[in-house]
């Protein structure tokens, strides 16, 4: 698996083509070579899942070979490997007309002086202040919004709505002014309760569906500011 290209068996070509073939093809065009550690150590689990069937099916093998001596260790950390947003990227997002202003309800990719007052909208802004999982905002209750000291700050913990990564991800993180300005507060006061971002219904234990809703439904539309 060290020898094997990262693509490969991926074109139609090589789907027959033997594994010395396709090595000697990738080193031929001097392609990059050896698999990632995560899928050398899939593939070795497929192995012993093989393995394993066969020993319960009585199937005597020559050689018991222990492949958890095989796995590989990924030096790189897995969150080092995710691409943070730059500061270009936040700009493009916040120059569009969504929260620039639109045409009319129609037009809404069209930049006009229309600011169209959806609460949907407060999710990106707020995502891009306090940095938390795209599950945990949509998540919110109006009861996870509290106040201490005189200091108004976001809750973040395990509800009705949708669990947390771990115990680590609990957490209290202040409001920042720009939102409570935006009116944050305000409309928890109109919810009343239970789920603070109502257009978003929960529908999944995981939060993927309600990010679906997010960005299908509420930001339909809104396409780049000039």
């Amino acid at each position: 698996m060290a020898q094997l290209p990262p693509t490969y068996r991926k074109s139609a070509k090589e789907k027959a083509m033997p594994l010395e073939d396709i090595i000697a093809t990738a080193v031929a065009r001097s392609a990059e070579c050896s698999l990632a550690p995560d899928t050398v150590n899939r593939n070795l689990g497929f192995v012993g899942q093989l393995l394993n069937q066969a020993r319960s099916e009585g199937i005597e093998i020559d050689a018991r070979p222990d492949i958890s001596d095989l796995r590989e260790k990924d030096a790189e950390d897995a969150q080092e490997k995710v691409k943070s947003f730059t500061r270009d990227d936040a700009r493009k997002i916040f120059e569009g007309t969504a929260w620039r202003g639109c045409a009319n309800e129609l037009q809404r990719s069209v930049p006009g002086q229309l600011m169209l007052c959806e609460r949907t909208l407060l999710i990106p802004l707020i995502a891009a202040y306090i940095g938390a999982r795209r599950e945990e905002i949509p998540g919110l209750d109006c009861t996870d919004l509290i106040e201490e000291d005189g200091i108004w700050a976001f809750h973040l913990q395990t509800n009705e709505l949708r669990r947390l990564k771990n115990k680590q991800s609990r957490r209290k993180v202040p409001i920042h002014e720009h939102l409570i300005e935006l009116g944050l507060l305000a409309h928890r006061d109109r919810v009343g309760g239970g789920q603070l971002f109502t257009e978003l219904k929960h529908r999944s234990a995981r939060g993927v569906t309600v990010m679906r809703s997010l960005t299908v439904s509420h930001l339909h539309g809104f396409g780049p500011g000039t």
